[in-house]
């Protein structure tokens, strides 16, 4: 007996779920290559740094710096991880003495964020790898994978076709995180905070639509994690905000309550990050919204639009060494670059609602970010994930169009893709250049 045809949809289906495993390989194997940790490398000062407040360090200690004491219990490491500087903690003084910090830092500066999470895989490195570049790498190179795996599933939930959710994942660890954040230890949080981050957007996404109370749960301890692994993580919230929002249009009230869990979770988490002492104020680096929101609104303006900038030209702009009548024509460029982009996107968001919240939620991560006030590669990871996906929805339209189209869809994945690896290894082979003829 003839058997009966099959639905389109369900071939459509099992098909992807064929495909999903193969994809999944691209990704972590093309993520493999590109970071793949060699010998050459170099730790830098905040590297020393954690490795003396997690690990400890007896010469520093007999200098009098009482957080490097190599007798320090677990939990006062990961306490103390990232721990640079503060006037409470008498560390600030300490610094100033030793020759750490200019004799001309304020009074009042302060540089010390709550990242228990990533400081115990830091404790892990000097556990176990004995202070190793080589094995540091390696080790992040795990945290670079669980973020491409990760990424890779959030997108797959989100797409109709296989080949966007590969792109999206290889634009997300390619383009973003080459050399970048990679080979310096210290900023490996970026990757294990862009992994959870991921996660719990899937986890949320699919409590949404199954209505399973476990997922939620699961998406909350996530949430957490993140927060306990990176501050920037509060950025998941805007994506929260924007699938309410603009998918589910539930209503304020709906809205609200569908928030209210993981609004919890914040207040709880900055009450705590609040009573034991850690921020960062009076800096040129960070300013905190909680402790100096002025200063953080007067700063919005110019980092949040060079912050996307940079996102979708994949170029990034060193605020810092600029004039501010110069940040503020910079500030212009890139508005005007982002409203060319939304022009380029608009048939693509008109017609997919899951688009329209992923592209707000990216444009809502980057309110957060802008509390690094050199809008650099370290704020970005909450603001890729949302725009990369939707890039790549746009270049599978924009490869199936006219022309022009194409050659402008040509140009984006050579600047997206290609360029960032063959400039990240022209600059490895310059430096591992300079250093061997130079010793």
């Amino acid at each position: 007996m003839q058997g009966k045809s099959l639905n389109p949809g369900v071939v459509m289906l099992r098909r992807m779920e064929r495909s999903y495993p193969v994809g999944l390989a691209i990704v972590l194997v093309v993520a493999l290559i590109t970071h793949l940790p060699t010998t050459f490398g170099e730790l830098s000062t905040d590297d020393y740094l954690i490795r003396a407040m997690v690990a400890g360090d007896a010469g520093l200690r007999d200098q009098g710096f009482d957080k490097a004491d190599p007798d320090k219990s677990l939990a006062r490491g990961l306490s103390d991880a990232f721990h640079f500087y503060s006037p409470q903690a008498g560390t600030l003084q300490a610094y100033q003495d030793y020759g750490n910090l200019p004799w001309w830092a304020g009074e009042e500066a302060r540089m010390n964020p709550w990242r228990p999470l990533s400081a115990l895989t830091h404790w892990l490195d000097y556990r176990l790898g004995h202070f190793s570049f080589p094995l540091l790498a390696a080790h992040s190179l795990l945290y670079l994978l669980l973020f491409a795996w990760f990424g890779y599933r959030l997108f797959w939930r989100l797409s109709s076709r296989a080949s966007v959710a590969v792109l999206a994942a290889l634009l997300l660890t390619v383009d973003y995180s080459l050399f970048l954040n990679f080979n310096w230890i210290a900023a490996r949080n970026v990757f294990i905070a862009g992994a959870l981050g991921c996660a719990m957007l899937e986890q949320f996404l699919l409590w949404r639509q199954q209505g399973q109370g476990w997922r939620l749960a699961l998406s909350l301890v996530l949430f957490a994690a993140g927060l306990l692994s990176a501050e920037s993580s509060i950025a998941l919230a805007g994506y929260l905000f924007a699938y309410l929002w603009l998918v589910e249009r539930p209503g304020w009230q709906r809205l609200l309550i569908g928030l209210l869990p993981f609004a919890l979770v914040v207040v709880c988490w900055r009450l705590a990050y609040n009573l034991m002492g850690y921020g960062a104020d009076g800096i040129s680096l960070y300013v905190d919204p909680v402790h100096s929101p002025l200063r953080f609104l007067q700063s919005l303006a110019v980092t949040l639009p060079n912050l996307l900038m940079a996102v979708v030209t994949s170029v990034e702009t060193p605020l810092q060494l600029l004039a501010s009548w110069a940040r503020g024509w910079l500030a212009a460029l890139a508005a005007a670059i982002i409203v060319t982009g939304l022009y380029l996107a608009r048939k693509v968001l008109a017609r997919n609602p899951r688009a329209r919240f992923m592209l707000v939620g990216s444009v809502l991560a980057a309110v957060p970010a802008s509390a690094l006030l050199t809008a650099g590669p370290r704020g970005g990871v909450f603001i890729t994930i949302g725009f990369f996906w939707v890039l790549a929805l746009w270049l599978h339209h924009a490869l199936n169009a006219g022309r022009a189209l194409r050659w402008l869809a040509g140009a984006v994945l050579v600047a997206h893709l290609f360029l960032p690896a063959y400039s990240g290894e022209l600059d490895q082979s310059f430096w591992k250049y300079l250093i061997t003829s130079t010793t």
